[in-house]
């Protein structure tokens, strides 16, 4: 059964993701440098923030394309989606890979084992991380491959997860959980010769797999049986789920916990009537969620070109082109980060879609 039309923007939905590509950002900028064990104990779990990605984007999918996907999936309302998608993933990730494959052709921050042409082509088609046991060229990119595989099989979600009657769908989105917290539990703390950071900290196939379609699944669910969890859009709720959500960020063995009040906590602020949806809302945590796709892709492909010119200004060899070196030169770099990504967002990201849709439409 369909729903009423959706709204065009849930803004503290937006706003969180804002704060989560900032807390990526944080992570990868300060989590090796001196520092409060608090700090670096929410810093260190910046990864946590991919997981919330994947919730979000199974969430706002559905929101967004049940009523089009209803009764039935057909081929045109397909492609379009996929176009639709393919709009909002594909331009400025493009570029990125572009930019970050000349760097390491002229040996600047190299961080990829391999570059390969096959694996220079499924990076450019945005499949490196269904199979292909390296990094993607872009860094962060490895997220969004998954995204876009989960994407192409977003049918089989909405068939699932919104047609199917509620307790099949359940049963299903619960196996993924039941399936994230057992992997957890069993390969917590290494996959694929990988130290991680935390219990379900994965980025290399097919760990990342299960992690994220299991997440993407709990999302779409979650928009299904939001009707039945008003009580979350509550303020007090939603302290005590932030609260709730503290110990998570402590304890790495607590991860899927975090991931399950995480989805509790969108899904309150998705009804924004409480006191901190509307501070999620407000201008400045929206302006980072409206940028927050340039942040997630810019933030690490910037470093390479302020190792350079630190050492340059220092007369110092460059060590590693991905740590940085003191707390003003992570400040300054955010600072270029936020204005380089709104620029991408206004002059980029947005006539790009706009662009790509009206080719569709035309």
């Amino acid at each position: 059964m369909s729903r009423p039309n959706p709204p065009a923007e849930i803004r503290s939905l937006t706003g969180l993701r804002g704060i989560a590509a900032v807390w990526v950002m944080i992570g990868h900028y300060f989590g090796e440098q001196p520092g409060p064990e608090l700090f670096h104990a929410i810093s260190g779990h910046m990864y946590l923030a991919v997981d919330f990605f994947m919730l979000l984007s199974g969430f706002v999918l559905a929101l967004t394309y049940e009523g089009r996907f209803s009764p039935h999936i057909t081929l045109p309302a397909y492609g379009r989606f996929l176009w639709n998608r393919i709009a909002r993933l594909f331009p400025l990730y493009l570029v990125v890979t572009s930019f970050c494959l000349i760097m390491m052709s002229l040996g600047i921050g190299d961080n990829c084992s391999t570059r390969t042409l096959p694996a220079i082509i499924l990076n450019y088609v945005m499949a490196q991380s269904w199979w292909w046991p390296d990094d993607s060229i872009s860094g962060t990119g490895w997220s969004l491959s998954i995204e876009w595989g989960l994407n192409l099989l977003f049918p089989l979600f909405v068939v699932a997860l919104l047609h199917a009657r509620l307790r099949w769908a359940m049963l299903i989105a619960g196996a993924g959980v039941v399936a994230l917290a057992l992997q957890a539990v069993f390969d917590g703390q290494i996959s694929s010769d990988q130290t991680m950071l935390g219990a379900i900290d994965w980025y290399y196939a097919p760990q990342s797999l299960l992690r994220c379609a299991s997440e993407f699944g709990l999302g779409v669910l979650l928009w299904r049986v939001r009707p039945h969890l008003a009580w979350l859009s509550g303020n007090r709720v939603q302290i005590m789920l932030l609260a709730a959500m503290l110990p998570g960020l402590l304890m790495p063995q607590l991860d899927v916990m975090f991931v399950l009040l995480a989805g509790l906590l969108m899904v309150g602020c998705s009804f924004e009537i409480s006191g901190v949806a509307r501070w999620l809302g407000g201008r400045v945590p929206h302006w980072l969620g409206a940028i927050s796709f340039s942040i997630y892709l810019l933030h690490l492909p910037i470093l390479p070109l302020r190792a350079l010119l630190a050492g340059w200004i220092t007369d110092v060899p460059v060590v590693d082109y991905y740590v940085i070196d003191s707390l003003p030169q992570g400040l300054a770099c955010m600072a270029v980060v936020l204005a380089l990504s709104t620029l991408s967002f206004h002059h980029l990201e947005r006539p790009a879609q706009r662009w790509l849709k009206m080719r569709l439409s035309s």
